[in-house]
């Protein structure tokens, strides 16, 4: 392989879109598994990027300390996280919560429970709490516990990128990226 060349390596826990993948890019490897418990030795990529899906993961900071993991000294992290303190996040994911664990939430259980007595239609999978928000705050700690001091976080406002200081709160996604 010359200096040009890199390898590109694929993981999601969905098997249908490891396909797509694989289909527009019959060159990148590809594997089923969890973002929270990687299956790489130590330090093996230059470079662990991570889009649009560390909202969905159950125990975000453990999927950070992985990618870290994973990625050699000297290397990168990328990856973007909803942010919680943002106002308008924070209260749709609330109303969410509200819905799966309220009046909602148990007339959809009943209903699954009937369709699944019956045998007909599908289960209704809405009492799950997906696109959960990241406390920036709580990500940065946790780097910072792993031993990375080199973080970076950006704000998205207007298809620009803007570094950010202190105040995380106006930006509804934050991109961090991690020197290892």
């Amino acid at each position: 392989m010359s200096d040009q060349e890199h390898l590109v390596y694929g993981i999601d826990i969905a098997t249908n879109l490891l396909v797509k993948c694989k289909r527009n890019n019959p060159t990148i490897g590809v594997s089923v598994g969890d973002a929270e418990n990687l299956c790489f030795e130590d330090g093996v990529f230059d470079l662990t990027y991570c889009f649009h899906s560390s909202w969905y993961f159950p125990r975000p900071m453990e999927a950070i300390a992985e990618m870290v993991r994973v990625t050699r000294k000297g290397g990168s992290v990328v990856f973007d996280v909803q942010n919680a303190l943002n106002f308008e996040i924070n209260t749709l994911w609330e109303q969410r919560v509200r819905l799966v664990h309220g009046l909602g939430g148990w007339m959809r259980r009943f209903k699954n429970a009937v369709k699944v007595l019956v045998g007909k239609g599908n289960v209704d999978r809405a009492n799950v709490v997906y696109e959960v928000p990241c406390d920036p705050e709580e990500a940065r700690g946790h780097l910072d516990s792993l031993g990375v001091r080199h973080v970076r976080t950006y704000g998205r406002a207007d298809a620009q990128l803007s570094t950010i200081d202190h105040d995380t709160t106006p930006y509804a996604r934050l991109v961090f990226v991690v020197k290892v």
